[in-house]
């Protein structure tokens, strides 16, 4: 991340030339100090009769206004880095909404207008931001360790969500019913198929299901798989982009969770699910059913849940707000997904993973299933019971042979949440939310 200061890092009459927004006036007669959002960055500009042109006419721009000017680097009295201006020319004449936002007079810390909310927010401009750097440093970190960035597409003729709730179109050229896509583990698990070894798509996701703060109909989603790995090597790979990241976007290894710093420095905590039921239930994994939660948290709970659902609700609602340090919740149950490799100790668990932190569930690392008959006989099981549609197409697919392969899936709009202040919420993480 760009030094704050980045004034500071250059010399006395460096030339500055470019567009600006007003923020805040403080005049004195013959100068006038103004700060600016210039280059991403909140900066002083310094107005002086005499030395700015027109100063008499610009010295009356208001709040909010879009401006061009041309100066030069300096240091006030007072050692503050500045720009001194010698020209200034007027683009925008800020509108009274906005003026009155940074005047103070709406008081309101959120205005219902999201663009306007950024010029005014510094710290939801800079939110906004760290996001931004936070994809370069992953997709700079995959690059550096051989990662290939594919685009495979939104929109899919077979929905492949498992068992959530799809969005739905039409195609007006052809009539086809297409679906939006959740998730593109089975797209690039094709490319692997066709060769690829090392791939990642960085791609909105959609369900069309419930909100709530941690979850949303639109997000993004980071997929990556690799030839050739089990889930213990995605987990030290996780560990280490991470890592990289923080320390890339922040300077530092460590995230404020408002009580103490939270380190995410390699290596982080294993707990197995047996462990997990032990701890916060008080049984063993193998006794942990739908009938149990149902009778042990009643209204939350239903008998008739299947694995997937029950397993799902019990990490997220249970052991989730128990883990603050960065934790990788091992061996779950297998019901969660049928492309996840069963544990070859024990079928009922699969070498799959979660990794929380800070409260929050933020990604599944599997190692995959690649033998077709296996996949094929779960799809069936699942078509069963949800009445979906058998992907036959992936099937085909795996005819022609998938390496041993494992991936991780990482929501990163809930990575982002970690660097909100306060409660958390994932709509917070939507630029320009429609919802």
């Amino acid at each position: 991340m760009r030094d704050k200061n980045f004034l500071e890092k250059v010399e006395n009459g460096t030339q500055f030339s470019g567009y600006a927004r007003v923020l805040k006036k403080r005049d004195f007669g013959k100068i006038s100090f103004w700060k600016v959002r210039f280059q991403e960055e909140d900066v002083q500009l310094l107005i002086q009769k005499g030395l700015t042109t027109d100063y008499e006419q610009f010295k009356k721009v208001g709040l909010g206004s879009l401006i061009f000017f041309e100066g030069e680097k300096i240091v006030t009295q007072k050692g503050e880095p500045s720009i001194s201006i010698k020209s200034v020319y007027l683009e925008k004449e800020g509108c009274e909404v906005l003026q009155n936002k940074l005047g103070g007079i709406n008081h309101l810390s959120r205005s219902g207008n999201k663009v306007m909310d950024i010029i005014a927010n510094k710290s939801l401009f800079d939110y906004i931001l760290i996001m931004s750097q936070l994809n370069d440093a992953v997709r700079q970190f995959l690059r550096k360790e051989g990662f290939r960035e594919f685009v495979t597409g939104i929109l899919q003729e077979h929905f492949e969500g498992g068992q959530a709730e799809p969005f739905q179109t039409v195609c007006k050229a052809n009539g086809k019913k297409l679906y939006l896509s959740l998730t593109s583990e089975l797209k690039l698990k094709r490319l692997m198929v066709a060769g690829f070894e090392k791939v990642y798509e960085l791609s909105q996701s959609f369900r069309n299901e419930g909100i709530d703060r941690m979850h949303l109909p639109e997000f993004t989603l980071l997929e990556l798989y690799a030839v050739n790995q089990n889930y213990h090597d995605m987990m030290q790979l996780l560990e280490r982009m991470i890592f990289h990241v923080l320390t890339k976007v922040t300077g530092q290894s460590s995230i404020f969770d408002g009580n103490s710093e939270v380190c995410f420095k390699p290596p982080f905590a294993r707990k197995t699910f047996d462990e997990a039921c032990l701890e916060f239930l008080g049984i063993r994994g193998d006794k942990c059913t739908a009938t149990w939660l149902a009778r042990k948290f009643s209204g939350v709970f239903f008998e008739d849940m299947d694995e997937f659902t029950w397993t799902m609700k019990l990490v997220d609602k249970i052991f989730t707000p128990n883990f603050i340090e960065p934790t990788f919740l091992v061996d779950v149950p297998s019901g969660i997904s049928p492309f996840a490799k069963r544990n070859s100790q024990n079928e009922k668990m699969s070498e799959s993973a979660f990794f929380i932190a800070m409260g929050v569930n933020m990604a599944t690392i599997s190692t995959d299933e690649n033998d077709m008959k296996k996949v094929s006989s779960l799809l069936i099981e699942q078509s069963e019971r949800t009445g979906r549609v058998i992907n036959e197409d992936y099937l085909s697919a795996l005819g022609f042979g998938l390496p041993p392969t494992a991936g991780i899936g990482f929501g990163l709009n809930r990575f982002y949440m970690l660097f909100q202040e306060g409660e958390k919420n994932a709509r917070e993480t939507c630029i320009l939310p429609v919802f």
